[in-house]
């Protein structure tokens, strides 16, 4: 391993994700940044790990949630970094990992990267809006690259929580006063169509995840989980200016 170029080890955690994965891992691996190790750890029951492995993936086989995937995937990486993302999810900046690395090297314990959504439909666009009045919300900026040992500190990712474990884990960081870069880049975070259907069904499968987010964290909790996310609204203006 070269001294000033550690291994990074990327952890995707999948779930019949077929549709999804081949555009995310192929994206991962033209970063410039050659020193990576992809693991997936699989759920599903699609072509989703055969695919993976088409691609050099570590793949690991386990019936766990979302959380706890990432944890396992924490536990068989051997990077000194690591970044947890998701089959949706395209770094279409091919420096991204480099970015983070740099900061990392430049004093940061972790680092996020802003994210955008990419609509096709009426709804899909809606969303788009939603990610964009996001980019500077400072609560729904989860820090998905991370130091490993500083991860391992925090105890992981809370396998208690379904959704919004990379909003507990930047919390963690904060109230730990441990240093988060912000990457000077855009990642892709879904894209196409949006169905209401399917995102109601998504909120009520998570709707464990306000409550114990709340008991963690109950002021901060107010912030990320409210309707109506009152930061967020700051950068209104701006969008309507675009």
């Amino acid at each position: 391993m070269i001294a000033d170029c550690p291994l990074v080890s990327v952890v995707i955690p999948t779930q019949n994700s077929a549709s999804d994965i081949e555009n995310c891992l192929r994206l991962v691996l033209r970063q410039t940044y050659k020193n990576l190790e992809i693991i997936v750890v699989d759920s599903g029951t699609d072509r989703t790990a055969d695919v993976a492995r088409q691609y050099g993936c570590k793949v690991i086989t386990a019936s766990a949630s979302m959380t706890g995937a990432r944890n396992i995937g924490t536990h068989n990486a051997s990077g000194e970094f690591l970044f947890h993302i998701d089959s949706d999810i395209q770094l279409v900046d091919s420096l991204t990992i480099a970015k983070c690395v740099d900061l990392c090297q430049s004093g940061a314990d972790a680092v996020s990267v802003p994210q955008a959504f990419d609509g096709e439909n009426f709804w899909g666009k809606c969303r788009e809006v939603e990610f964009k009045l996001y980019l500077n919300y400072p609560p729904l900026s989860g820090a998905r690259f991370v130091k490993r040992k500083v991860l391992e500190n925090l105890g992981g990712y809370d396998e208690k929580l379904v959704s919004g474990e990379d909003w507990d884990i930047a919390e963690k960081l904060r109230r730990g006063r441990y240093v988060v870069g912000a990457a000077e880049t855009l990642m892709i975070h879904g894209s196409g169509r949006v169905s209401v259907t399917i995102r109601v069904f998504a909120t009520e499968r998570g709707k464990a995840s306000p409550q114990i987010y709340y008991r963690n964290t109950a002021a901060q909790s107010l912030r990320v989980w409210s309707r109506i996310r009152w930061d967020s609204l700051k950068q209104y203006p701006k969008q309507i200016e675009e």
